[in-house]
């Protein structure tokens, strides 16, 4: 991004969805709800909303990335945990 909003290149909403082949819609979606944990960030300059870019092209390539795999729950390890105690159990008894 660049150093200062003023110098940085703004696009419209309207004008930035059009780059991207979507309806501006989907630009205010974004920006209220984000998509897989990311949020348009958007700059309101006399009451008109813009996006930078910079953070567009940010915004596209943290959605192109593949996604993260889930971390284990701690229920889950907690499950494994107390599975294997059941099982040494089980053993000890010869079942």
């Amino acid at each position: 991004m660049s150093n200062s909003i003023i110098d940085a290149e703004r696009l419209s909403l309207s004008k930035a969805a059009r780059t991207l082949g979507v309806h501006v819609s989907t630009l205010h979606r974004w920006r209220l709800n984000g998509v897989r944990g990311h949020r348009l960030r958007v700059v309101r300059i006399g009451g008109r909303s813009y996006v930078l870019r910079d953070e567009l092209e940010r915004f596209v390539a943290a959605l192109s990335d593949p996604p993260t795999p889930p971390t284990p729950k701690a229920a889950d390890a907690d499950f494994a945990r107390r599975a294997a105690v059941a099982d040494a159990k089980a053993r000890a008894l010869g079942l």
